[in-house]
C-alpha cells in the first residue's frame, strides 16, 4: 500500500510562494494552464506549500522547469515531491523593490 501510494506522488512537484500564500483556489485556476494532457490535481500541505500532482512526466518537468514562476507578481519555487521534504532544499528568497 505505501509503495502505490508513493508511486501515486512520481509525477509530482512542490511549490513554495514568496511572501503571503494565496488561496487554494487562486492557485488552482492558474494551474489549469500549466500541464498539456489534463489539469493537475492540487493539494495544500499543513506547511502551506502546494503539492502539483501530473499523470505524466512531461507534464511535470515542464511545470518545474518554469521555476521560479511569476503569476500576478507572486513568485513560486518548484522542487521535486519528495516524502519528508526538507525546508532547507528551498532556496533563500528575499523580497526585493527597486524605484
Amino acid at each position: 500500500m505505501l509503495s502505490s501510494r508513493k508511486e501515486s506522488f512520481s509525477f509530482a512537484v512542490i511549490g513554495k510562494f514568496a511572501g503571503k500564500r494565496p488561496s487554494l483556489e487562486w492557485v488552482e485556476e492558474k494551474a489549469k494552464f500549466w500541464a498539456h494532457s489534463r489539469p493537475c490535481l492540487v493539494s495544500l500541505t499543513i506547511k502551506g506549500h502546494f503539492i502539483f500532482s501530473f499523470d505524466t512526466l512531461a507534464d511535470k518537468a515542464y511545470t518545474f522547469g518554469l521555476s521560479p514562476l511569476s503569476l500576478e507578481k507572486k513568485k513560486i519555487f518548484f522542487l521535486p515531491w519528495s516524502p519528508g521534504q526538507e525546508e532547507s532544499a528551498w532556496p533563500s528568497i528575499t523580497p526585493v523593490w527597486i524605484r
